[in-house]
């Protein structure tokens, strides 16, 4: 009996450990990934487009502002971003801290600062966004909070 539990302690262990290590390397390929998009997204605001922003967004994503409403959609999520880019808002610099997938979706922790059009900078805020892979197979923001 103990030499049969040895066994299939060890089996599970080694599956574990060629889950976990499959599990990383999936990670790596949806951290680039995202990487890819948050610096499309900073460039869209460097660039005053606020509905390249909201395209980067799938049509049902819910943007959660802190202390206001949900924002829903993708002509409310552009509308947003208009309003910030008309309020000075000119840059971001968004830095994925951990990301975990499953499937088609992911979870992003990060932190961002805001830069103005007058050279200053918004004080650093943290967030959450789950991302959704589409069918082509592109990572679009989903909820962003």
């Amino acid at each position: 009996m103990p030499k049969t539990f040895h066994i299939i302690s060890s089996l599970a262990v080694l599956i574990l450990a060629t889950y976990v290590n499959f599990s990383v390397a999936v990670d790596n390929e949806v951290l680039e990934a995202i990487e890819a998009q948050n610096a499309n997204l900073s460039e869209a605001l460097r660039a005053g487009d606020a509905a390249l922003v909201a395209s980067l967004y799938t049509p049902d994503a819910v943007v959660m502002p802190p202390n206001s409403t949900n924002i829903v959609g993708r002509a409310a999520i552009q509308k947003l971003f208009q309003g910030l880019i008309d309020s000075g808002v000119s840059s971001a610099k968004l830095t994925a801290e951990d990301v975990e997938s499953s499937g088609n979706l992911a979870r992003e922790i990060g932190a961002a600062v805001f830069g103005m059009k007058d050279g200053t900078f918004q004080p650093p805020v943290k967030y959450v966004v789950v991302w959704k892979r589409n069918d082509a197979g592109v990572w679009q923001l989903h909820a962003d909070i």
